[in-house]
């Protein structure tokens, strides 16, 4: 699978931000500094994002995120989100049950090279496929299938953080609800 983001809901993202904070393209352009690009990018460059004219790369795309705390996969285009979901919720899963990805190809005999895969959001996972790891996991399949636990988890952390919390009590308590599962 390739990943396609929505540079339209990019462009609208820039645009609010730079409405918030009352920031001029110029502006903006220099709150995305990266190792590569130490002084941040022109103005011309947003613009341009902003129009339709470029895309924005993929290296500036991770610090566009970082930069403002966005999630990433907020902008992706439909058909990529499902897939992505899939993933991150199997990784999420064996890291809170402690199994690397030769357990799991032991448990459920799924191919390491698929494993990964679907790890990776490369690769569309069967029902079959679905049904193994929910089992391994000790999840219900629809856990897996619809991405549950990453959403779950990022609304859950989010409004903590909105209540400024203490990052650390934050950490516990994701814990906490990670031992639950």
């Amino acid at each position: 699978m390739v990943v396609i983001l929505d540079n339209r809901k990019i462009a609208a993202t820039i645009q609010s931000i730079q409405n918030r904070l009352g920031l001029t393209n110029e502006e903006f352009g220099k709150t995305l500094k990266s190792p590569e690009k130490p002084d941040g990018v022109s103005g011309s460059y947003i613009s341009h994002i902003k129009n339709g004219k470029r895309e924005m790369s993929k290296k500036l795309f991770q610090v566009f995120c970082e930069q403002y705390d966005l999630n990433p996969h907020e902008f992706m285009k439909e058909e990529n989100k499902q897939e992505v979901d899939i993933a991150e919720t199997i990784n999420q899963l064996m890291r809170i049950r402690g199994l690397d990805i030769e357990e799991i190809s032991r448990m459920t005999g799924i191919d390491i090279l698929d494993l990964s895969q679907l790890k990776r959001g490369k690769l569309r996972p069967s029902e079959e496929h679905i049904r193994k790891l929910s089992i391994a996991l000790g999840v219900k399949p629809e856990v897996i299938s619809q991405g549950r636990v990453f959403k779950s988890f990022e609304i859950i952390r989010r409004e903590l953080e909105s209540l400024y919390l203490d990052p650390e009590f934050i950490d516990h308590v994701m814990k906490a609800i990670e031992r639950e599962l």
